[in-house]
């Protein structure tokens, strides 16, 4: 179950969209330094996680943050 969590939603979905943003980032802004923070977050003993919330920065600006809901 995991796996697939992992493989058709969740990270996976959250991983393609960081990926797209940050790509679009480099395009608009070549050479960009994008310093980053990922939070997960869990229920209980629950090895499978809720969210995750990511904040970045780009070249040493105001952290921006986005909240990604895990689909179950």
């Amino acid at each position: 179950m995991l796996r697939d969590l992992n493989q058709n939603g969740g990270y996976y979905q959250l991983e393609q969209q960081l990926q797209t943003t940050w790509k679009d980032l480099q395009v608009t802004n070549p050479g960009a330094k994008i310093r980053f923070k990922v939070d997960v977050h869990y229920t209980g003993t629950s090895e499978v996680p809720d969210s995750f919330t990511v904040q970045f920065s780009v070249d040493g600006g105001p952290w921006e943050e986005r909240v990604f809901p895990n689909v179950k």
